[in-house]
């Protein structure tokens, strides 16, 4: 080692390198002549002049440091005891920080001679300083939120170290001396055993260990801690860990598994299907009214699709929508054998614990119900007799058929059962029905498909033709319908020879409206009566010139009860469009046979 005593210089070198590598600078200040010394380290450090001052060295210090900087010089010349002030101050810049000391030197009688001072940068010093403080800020709270505390246990003396936080978690006083032992006395009698055995294994294997237990605090409430633990030290025997509490963890847990449990019992136990489908819309998983709905098992419904399981005349209906697989409304399905099964649709959209999502979807069978509200709609629609559409479903299809672009094509016939009150006056009202029902049936296999039979009351019927081009015209259609009118009905060993009155109407224009239709029939039905039994007449346009015609029959009609609605009658070969008077006599739209009004 080297002797500095005869080599100031030397010296003065080698603390001058000390103080750059310590970046620090030393100062002092007499205190009866007020002169500084200022070390050339520390003029390098601050960056002054050989000639800088302490005026110039004050003059670096921050403009918020220079009041608590004249309180520490304050401090500095009135103590009267050798102790050493700090004091941190910023430069100019607020970017460095230097630690300032400073201890003053009496003499005999006590009077302040000098003080001696040094400056240091401790910047990087500050910084990890104030990164160590944050760490350790961010780490307690960590510990908090988490409900997390650490440990240390020394597994030759058995004694433990525990955080702030592990003590407020076991109920325990911070700072009371904790052993292994008094670690075990916390731990729930039904778990000690098996947990002094895994932290042994810790302490002869020095392998990881992880466990969870209950644990009885000191002032009686139960918890359940996860604790994890390690060789920190193997040489020394010291094992390290952690403790948190996950009493409400758990707790959830138990309640959503039971809550689950509850669902899934539910879900199998409820009467309507219930089905999951994944992201693909594939089956997952049914329950077992699903199944028993489609008549499969569930293997055989695991990754069919929603469109699989639709019914094919629902699923050709479907096809071209722009709609999502699942929605509410109704959909058909699709039994094992084909059968429909019209289904009522809730879905909801939910997501797994991994984040896939998955359709929840729930089938109501609504097949009896659909057949109900039919069976009413149909009893309500149609006649209870014949079975044929009644005047609310007549005036359905009219709508419809006036409201299309078709409605030119569209012809409508009134047909009244000629002297049919002598039947029932002569034979009674079972043999009427019976003759009114074999008439209906007449009607329906000797017509063509686009023509559609109704029964409007008592002895009326109504032929609605959806495309009278199909059937051959308008005056194809009347005498077809007058023909199969016209004939000898068996009726309980009797035959029954009955003819009709039939007028026909086809639209004016797209104004024309249902009632209008049947107005004008109903009128050409009147006009054709009145020439006497089994004809035909065609009325177009308005009824409001029919009543001016003269009665050919010379009376009443044989519905002479009923107002006449008043309009044109035209004689058939008349096109549509151009009014014209009722034909009175045998003509192309006559029936068969039948003979002017003037011969009877």
């Amino acid at each position: 080692m080297a002797n500095f005593d005869d080599d100031p210089a030397a010296e003065r070198a080698v603390l001058l390198e000390a103080q750059r590598i310590a970046r620090m600078g030393s100062w002092t200040v007499e205190a009866a002549t007020g002169r500084a010394y200022l070390s050339a380290g520390l003029r390098g450090l601050c960056g002054l002049p050989a000639d800088g001052t302490v005026e110039d060295l004050v003059a670096l210090v921050h403009q918020e440091d220079l009041a608590v900087l004249g309180e520490f010089r304050d401090r500095l010349w009135a103590q009267r005891s050798p102790e050493t002030l700090d004091l941190d101050v910023r430069d100019v810049t607020g970017e460095r920080s230097y630690l300032v000391r400073a201890r003053a030197e009496f003499d005999a009688s006590g009077a302040l001679v000098t003080v001696h001072g040094t400056v240091q940068d401790v910047t990087k010093i500050r910084a990890l300083e104030r990164q160590l403080s944050q760490d350790g800020r961010l780490f307690r709270e960590t510990q908090r939120v988490a409900r997390m505390g650490t440990w240390e246990w020394d597994t030759a003396t058995g004694d433990c170290v525990w955080s702030s936080m592990l003590y407020d978690l076991a109920g325990i006083a911070p700072g009371t001396a904790i052993t292994y032992s008094d670690y075990l006395r916390i731990v729930h009698p039904d778990d000690r055993g098996w947990v002094d055995q895994r932290w042994q294994e810790l302490a002869s294997a020095r392998r990881p260990v992880e466990c969870e237990h209950r644990v009885v605090r000191p002032d009686g409430k139960r918890r359940v801690f996860r604790v994890r633990g390690e060789a920190a030290d193997p040489d020394r025997g010291v094992m390290i860990g952690t403790c948190q509490d996950v009493t409400e963890q758990r707790s959830t847990e138990t309640r959503m598994q039971r809550s689950s449990k509850r669902f899934t019992d539910l879900v199998a136990i409820t009467p309507v299907g219930i089905a999951l489908f994944d992201d693909a819309e594939r089956l997952v998983d049914a329950n077992d009214a699903l199944c028993s709905l489609l008549g499969m098992d569930l293997e055989r419904l695991r990754g069919t699709t929603a469109e699989q399981l639709t019914h094919p005349d629902d699923r050709e209906s479907r096809r071209g929508r722009d709609t999502p697989a699942f929605h509410s409304g109704q959909r058909v399905l699709s039994t094992a054998a084909g059968k429909p099964v019209y289904c009522e649709l809730n879905a909801t959209v939910s997501v797994t614990d991994d984040g896939r999502r998955f359709w929840l979807v729930v089938f109501a069978d609504v097949t009896d119900r659909r057949r109900t509200a039919e069976r009413l709609r149909h009893q309500a629609t149609h006649d209870e007799l014949t079975g044929l559409p009644g005047r609310a479903a007549v005036k359905e299809l009219l709508a419809t058929l006036l409201g299309g672009r078709d409605y030119q094509r569209i012809a409508l016939l009134f047909c009244d059962v000629d002297n049919f009150k002598r039947v029932n006056d002569s034979l009674g009202h079972d043999v009427g029905d019976e003759l009114i029902t074999a008439l209906a049936r007449r009607l329906e296999r000797g017509l063509p498909p686009s023509c559609t039979v109704a029964r409007m009351s008592g002895d009326e019927y109504v032929v609605i033709c959806s495309d009278v081009d199909e059937a051959g015209g308008v005056e194809v259609l009347a005498n077809q319908v007058a023909s199969l009118l016209r004939t000898a009905v068996p009726v309980r060993g009797q035959l029954l020879r009955v003819s009709a009155s039939i007028g026909a109407a086809v639209p004016t224009g797209p104004e024309t409206s249902g009632a209008d239709l049947l107005r004008y029939a109903d009128a050409a039905m009147f006009a054709a009566k009145a020439r006497g039994t089994g004809r035909v007449s065609m009325a177009l346009g308005r009824a409001d010139r029919l009543g001016q015609q003269p009665d050919a029959a010379g009376g009443p009609t044989a519905r002479g009860h009923r107002q006449r609605p008043t309009g044109p009658a035209l004689p058939a070969g008349r096109r549509p469009g151009r009014h014209g008077p009722v034909r009175r006599g045998p003509g192309p739209l006559a029936a068969p046979g039948a003979r002017p009004a003037h011969a009877r």
